[in-house]
């Protein structure tokens, strides 16, 4: 009995007659899986990105607000002196990268202060005291910039000021182009992986069609005794089974007839 197995199809020649088709196999085995890989990237990315920038969002709106509110704490604690208001607002601004503009206005809706970062006006500078006091996004939408404001309470001194402050996200925009150019690095990283696996996986397959389609040659011209032995735990090895079964039944077919004959 012949026994086919991985070594034999490197001894007997290398390559077989049939390179155009192992070459078309090969080839849709391989894109087969990098279009999948491709997608699960896409969708990933998809998914992923917005829910970031998302996020990246709320952190921003959750920390102007938290800003403005410790401000007003602290104009709670001062006088309404200009100086005094000066020096908190030029502290704040300090301590806030993000923060661009902050405005303190009288309960009779004068301007009591004002401190902009240099750099560029914030968006809305000419608003209304009745429009500015509307949390939200203001600016374009590759400039923007996020406005809140805080009232100081009845029982300071500085009663019924409120406090306008606009953010811009310079921060945020950093780390999520940041982040989204690392995730794009990991994703095409991804994708070349698979591309690699893909074609690996496929030259196994092209390498196990290649055993099944020798030994069913040598069969067809009549070498019976042959066996495919592969180890491939799939349903190539469960075809390469099957031929064997198959030509062991026509050996012992032949073998009966013969005996009929005599």
């Amino acid at each position: 009995m012949t026994v086919i197995g991985a070594a034999d199809d490197h001894r007997h020649g290398g390559r077989l007659p049939t390179a155009e088709p192992r070459r078309r196999l090969r080839q849709r085995i391989a894109r087969r899986v990098t279009v999948v890989a491709t997608a699960s990237v896409a969708l990933v990315t998809a998914v992923v990105v917005p829910l970031a920038v998302r996020t990246g969002v709320e952190a921003v709106e959750a920390t102007a607000r938290f800003s403005v509110a410790q401000f007003v704490r602290d104009l709670e604690m001062s006088s309404t002196s200009p100086s005094r208001t000066s020096a908190v607002m030029d502290r704040w601004l300090e301590l806030n990268p993000d923060l661009r503009r902050v405005r303190l206005v009288g309960p009779d809706a004068g301007m009591l202060g004002e401190r902009r970062r240099q750099g560029g006006t914030a968006p809305g500078a000419d608003e209304p005291i009745v429009v500015a006091l509307q949390s939200g996004w203001i600016g374009l939408p590759w400039n923007p910039a996020y406005r809140t404001y805080g009232v100081v309470p009845p029982d300071a001194r500085a009663a019924g000021s409120v406090v306008i402050a606009e953010f811009l996200p310079e921060t945020l925009i950093r780390r999520t182009v940041g982040g989204v150019a690392l995730l794009v690095l990991l994703l095409t990283g991804i994708v070349w992986g698979a591309r690699i696996m893909a074609r690996s996986l496929a030259d196994g397959i092209v390498a196990d069609v290649d055993l099944v389609r020798q030994g069913v040659g040598r069969i067809r011209e009549g070498q019976l005794d042959v066996r495919i032995e592969l180890d491939s735990r799939d349903e190539i090895q469960e075809l390469a089974e099957a031929v064997n079964a198959m030509a062991e039944t026509l050996s012992d077919t032949i073998d009966r007839l013969r005996a009929a004959n005599q």
